[in-house]
């Protein structure tokens, strides 16, 4: 029975929602770029991997993985290692997870972090790649632990907690 579905949990900002310019296939790859990047804060998945995931061909999704891009909710980094084949690694973008720049399709681009100094040729990525990614997806950044003599800590934990029973199946509690 469980190889019947798919289950995929990703905390995903509502400015991916929000953006009008994206199609429904385009916020439903973010949704799995999310859930490959949480853990080591980059992917590594192949236009093929997500095209044969949802039925649909990998020029569609190349367009999509360009229109996040675009919109400045992925950064991509190429790199020629394997005889002329080019490897690409996706993150997450800073902006993502902070406030996203309001204006138009080009000032979107610019501030989203995809034009704005991690795509030119004076970057060294291969050298550098950790420091590209967002502090947040180190994995030596450690969460500060729950004030819960603050009410509202207490709430938010308190919800926080009652979504991951129902995510879990913890209905005995």
């Amino acid at each position: 029975m469980s190889d019947e579905y798919l289950t995929i949990f990703a905390i995903m900002p509502k400015e991916i929602y929000k953006t009008k310019e994206l199609s429904p296939e385009d916020k439903l790859i973010a949704e799995r770029l999310v859930y490959l990047c949480k853990k080591e804060g980059f992917s590594w998945v192949t236009n093929k991997a997500l095209a044969d995931m949802y039925g649909i061909k990998e020029d569609s999704v190349s367009q999509h993985i360009t229109n996040l891009r675009r919109y400045g909710f992925i950064k991509c980094v190429y790199t020629n290692e394997t005889h002329g084949k080019s490897n690409r690694t996706i993150y997450l973008t800073e902006d993502l997870w902070d406030i996203k720049p309001k204006g138009s399709k080009t000032d979107n681009q610019y501030k989203g972090g995809y034009s704005n100094g991690y795509n030119n040729k004076y970057n060294n990525y291969k050298n550098n790649i950790k420091d590209n990614t967002p502090d947040w997806l180190h994995k030596e950044v450690e969460a500060e632990p729950w004030d819960l003599s603050n009410p509202e800590e207490l709430k938010q934990y308190q919800e926080l907690e009652e979504i991951f029973k129902e995510f879990r199946g913890d209905s005995n509690e």
